[in-house]
């Protein structure tokens, strides 16, 4: 009988030595059977001539630590290579899937090509400072700007990951320390990132107005319901693209976010960030809208209205793809700014939309905890981060109301 020892479902890699191409498995095992929050510990072996041969050990490995559990003497290895021990903690992580492919991604493009072949335990500080120094010159490797320099948000990031994944390395004592968090090491901190942030372009409350109107009624865009949903509430555009139509209460005026698309696995939801729901009261105005797609929608048939369809799907009434509303957005836009032509129209990406709803609540005296409850952020503090750039005014206004406060009593005293 198989006990429930847990072990990962493994990985097959090739690697040189001086005899040719050789093969070796890894996996990582609980070294307590039965536990559901024990430790893990990498598990491996290799030497194999042929990827055939290392699957086959690793499948009958993995039976043998699910029948008699983790042993000390199953073979480890001892200097694994960056890019295996990295692996071995991408594949131990419990968290959303959208989470671990963000972590994949960064250490693929940013870690594995300049220090993936090297012994984890080889790392030098001198070497991670390269790494960062080089990320910060000539970091990006997206089309639009190959080669160009990465922002400090990114390079922390990455720096974040590399953290975390030297720490899984000293946790299964691959290193004696976690060499990324050397106090010498030259990475951006969490207060320089602050401090470096790009203030998000934004509309005027006129400016989304209009491009509302001219997308609803002259651009006659299928998803101009989404776009004014997404203006009046803020909502995520994930949580924009997952709503249901039993998540409206028309009556009362409100949505229901009970969920979001996931980016890393496709047409599948996933809970919203801070892993509950929320009410969002709409307007007068976003309901009539609403409505009116509602018929719109359900002229294709039944389905499409139904209490769990997705709002917003597609044609084949499926949930649509997060990029791909993103995409969307963006030719809107361009197709606005030609429209518009004197008028000049500032660039505005899908995540500036969300930002305008909240700057406009707060330039209009709205409590910072309401704004917060609207956008779903987990405290008060990211709000208050996010959108520091409006505080000042408002303290202005606060103290000019404040003073015209003083005069009226001033004024009420002497007659």
């Amino acid at each position: 009988m198989l006990s429930d020892t847990y072990v990962s479902a493994g990985s097959v890699t090739s690697y040189a030595t001086k005899s040719g191409k050789r093969w070796r498995w890894q996996a990582v095992a609980a070294i307590q059977s039965g536990n559901v929050k024990s430790k893990t510990a990498p598990v491996g072996e290799g030497g194999f001539h042929t990827r055939r041969e290392a699957e086959q050990a690793r499948d009958e490995a993995r039976h043998q630590l699910r029948k008699h559990g983790f042993s000390p003497k199953e073979p480890l290895e001892v200097i694994p290579t960056v890019k295996e021990i990295g692996e071995m903690w991408l594949e131990s992580l419990d968290l959303a899937a959208a989470t671990v492919s963000g972590y994949r991604k960064n250490v693929r493009n940013h870690l594995y090509p300049y220090l993936g072949h090297k012994a984890v335990d080889e790392v030098s500080l001198a070497d991670l400072n390269e790494l960062y120094a080089g990320l910060f010159a000539r970091g990006r490797k997206d089309s639009k700007d190959l080669g160009g320099a990465l922002k400090s948000k990114t390079v922390f990031a990455i720096h974040l990951n590399v953290r975390q994944l030297f720490d899984f390395a000293r946790r299964h004592g691959k290193v004696p320390f976690n060499i990324a968090e050397h106090e010498a090491l030259q990475a951006p901190s969490s207060s320089g990132v602050r401090g470096q942030a790009e203030e998000v372009e934004v509309w005027t409350v006129e400016e989304v107005r209009s491009v509302l109107d001219w997308n609803e009624f002259v651009d006659k865009d299928d998803l101009s319901a989404l776009w004014r949903l997404m203006s009046t509430t803020g909502i995520r555009r994930g949580e924009g693209i997952a709503v249901h139509w039993k998540d409206f209460d028309f009556q009362k005026s409100q949505l229901s976010v009970q969920r979001s698309a996931d980016s890393a696995r496709s047409k599948k939801t996933k809970p919203t960030k801070t892993y509950t729901r929320r009410p969002i009261d709409l307007n007068e105005e976003t309901v009539t809208c609403l409505q009116a797609y509602r018929a719109q929608r359900a002229l294709l048939g039944a389905k499409f209205v139904a209490p769990s369809s997705f709002v917003f799907g597609t044609d084949e009434n499926e949930l649509r793809g997060p990029n791909d509303v993103t995409r969307r957005w963006s030719k809107m836009v361009r197709r606005a700014q030609r429209a518009f032509g004197d008028r000049v129209l500032p660039w505005v990406t899908l995540k500036g939309l969300r930002h305008s709803h909240a700057t406009h609540l707060l330039q209009l005296g709205v409590h910072p905890k309401i704004v917060q409850e609207r956008l779903g952020h987990s405290n008060i503090q990211t709000t208050l981060n996010v959108y520091s750039h409006v505080l000042p005014t408002m303290q202005a206004e606060a103290v000019k109301a404040l003073e015209a406060a003083w005069r009226k009593s001033d004024s009420g005293k002497r007659t």
